[in-house]
């Protein structure tokens, strides 16, 4: 392998520069926070906790602590340099796993400047999942397991085969998904039996000495993910255990990519896998010269992953990449002949450059996407004092726990785990207002406020409309509006306060102003000044003010008080 050139070291800064660009991302997933506030548990108590303490209906229940080590590693790096250091941490693992790939093609004699052209390309639809999420960990184990088996496979040596395990036992703490890694090496394991005994077929590599290394290290490698985790064999079951939520709440991430094929991105990613599969078919299949059966089933098995769940698309770029790399590299290889280095280069430099303008043009402007998580909603809550027992939906349930708890607890949250059985049944009694809905409310769980993110959505509004209009009904009062949120106190004496100075009687987002009585308009306008004072950025509030104002044309509005560009 002949080391890469001060120019060629310089335009591979650039494009890892260009994989964390487009690898620092907005903060969008509430469950980010619930891992966050769970790293702090674990190091302020130093136990891992095995049932739930977060949730009112589910406290108690069953936890499979499956990313407790993903957790404390994000909390430590919050706790030391706050958000943007978690950011710029994940975006640095993103250009870590890549890295480890491109090394691996390159060592392997895949084309310089091909390879990194093939990496972005790659990768550039999946860059936004480098997110705080524990799954981060399993794509960097991936890539590192498959770098550790494939150098096994080029120089048999008892140290990879020891990496292979300690990165197994790794994926195992930070994230469920280690079962994949378990199949992978089981996977290598019999393709390089069968292959080293049938002609036609690559593993003539490894004598039958290292193939039962291979399956010693496949041994324990199960021991370890299994035997040596907090959540024992729990992890191997965790995705049975997350299906019973998951299909009641309709859990986008746990879908197919096939139904996400409105989405342009969705489309061409689907057709990459069919393209690059069809290739990859012919290369290490029909091609004699380069059979090669374990890397035609790394990438037709991982190739199956998005369509039998959107959340493990990662996964497909990381086991594409080495194989794609190195066959690409010998059928193009006349053709790359054609052009010099310089030139090659050149064209890679423009394209860099291209791409970095374009993302320090749209690189996010804050640390937390406040259009989904509802920050000023929870800063409303804390300013104000009010205190639970609450109700909230499956979304923003993360965040709440992160800035609620302890006082407080949620009353669901994104671990679907825990939900099973009594507490999800529960929630949607309440939420659908099926029968026994007020004796939860009022009798078992004396709920003092109700939270609802993301009440415009029509998915969500059919639920929240009628669920505002009963509580309306009865004795709680709209106090927060804003185009995210909406908060409904219980009205009580505690409540008197921001119900006086906060509470909306005339005007709410499920009452069409063309419906306000006219004698009530003039109390309903000063209701509306207000919350444009309160939201003057508001698009619901200067909407719904609009719509207002077309029904009262004689009403007048100040303009908000507090208005800033």
């Amino acid at each position: 392998m002949k080391s890469p050139s001060i120019s060629q070291k310089i335009l591979l800064v650039l494009f890892f520069g260009l994989v964390f660009l487009y690898s620092f991302n907005q903060i969008a997933n509430p469950d980010t926070f619930y891992d966050l506030k769970t790293g702090q548990y674990i190091l302020d108590n130093f136990k891992i906790p095995t049932q739930d303490i977060f949730s009112l209906p589910a406290y108690g229940a069953d936890w499979v602590p499956h990313e407790w080590l993903a957790q404390i590693i994000f909390y430590s790096v919050y706790a030391i340099s706050g958000f943007f250091g978690l950011i710029v941490f994940c975006a640095l693992l993103g250009v870590l796993t890549y890295f480890i790939l491109w090394r691996l093609a390159f060592k392997k004699g895949a084309n310089f400047y091909l390879s990194i052209l093939i990496l972005f390309i790659l990768s550039y639809l999946t860059l936004e999942l480098w997110v705080p999420r524990p799954q981060i960990f399993s794509y960097l184990s991936f890539a590192i397991l498959i770098y550790f088996l494939e150098s096994y496979r080029d120089k048999p040596d008892k140290k990879y085969l020891i990496g292979s395990m300690l990165t197994i036992w790794f994926w195992a703490n930070t994230n469920a998904s280690f079962v994949l890694g378990l199949v992978i090496m089981v996977f290598y394991l019999f393709s390089e039996a069968i292959s080293s005994r049938w002609r036609g077929w690559s593993g003539k590599n490894l004598s039958s000495k290292d193939i039962k290394k291979l399956g010693i290290a496949a041994a324990g490698s199960v021991l370890l993910g299994v035997f040596a985790t907090p959540s024992g064999y729990n992890g191997l079951l965790y995705s049975f255990y997350v299906q019973e939520v998951a299909n009641y709440l309709g859990v986008l991430e746990w879908k197919p990519i096939t139904i996400f094929l409105y989405e342009v991105q969705a489309q061409i990613f689907v057709v990459m896998i069919f393209l690059t599969d069809a290739f990859l078919a012919w290369w290490f299949f029909f091609r004699k010269e380069s059979r090669d059966m374990t890397f035609l089933g790394l990438v037709f098995g991982v190739s199956l992953l998005p369509f039998i769940s959107i959340r493990h698309v990662g996964f497909w770029p990381i086991a594409l990449f080495v194989p794609a790399a190195m066959s690409l590299s010998v059928a193009l290889k006349n053709f790359l002949a054609r052009f010099s280095d310089k030139a090659f280069g050149i064209f890679l430099l423009v394209i860099g450059i291209i791409f970095i303008s374009g993302r320090l043009l749209w690189i996010p402007k804050s640390l937390i996407n406040e259009k989904i998580i509802p920050v000023k909603a929870v800063d409303f809550i804390k300013e104000n004092g009010i205190r639970g027992p609450l109700f909230n939906l499956y979304n923003e349930g993360g965040y709440l726990i992160f800035r609620l708890w302890p006082e407080d607890k949620v009353f669901i949250d994104g671990r679907s785990e825990v939900y099973r059985g009594r507490p999800i049944i529960e929630f949607f009694t309440i939420f659908g207002l099926h029968p026994g809905w007020e004796k939860l409310t009022d009798e078992k769980y004396g709920l003092n406020y109700f939270l609802f993110d993301s009440y415009y959505y029509p998915a969500v509004r059919k639920f929240i409309e009628p669920l505002t209009r009963e509580l309306l009904k009865k004795n709680f009062r709209l106090v927060y509006w804003d185009d995210l949120t909406i908060i409904l106190v219980r009205d009580t004496p505690e409540n008197k306060r921001i119900i006086e100075k906060y509470g909306l009687k005339y005007v709410n987002p499920f009452l069409e102003p063309s419906d306000i009585a006219v004698k009530e308009n003039k109390t309903a306008a000063k209701e509306i000044q207000s919350l444009l004072d309160r939201f003057p950025q508001s698009l619901i509030i200067q909407d719904y003010t609009n719509r207002f104002l077309e029904a009262y044309s004689e009403v007048k509005f100040a303009p908000p008080s507090n208005l800033t560009n």
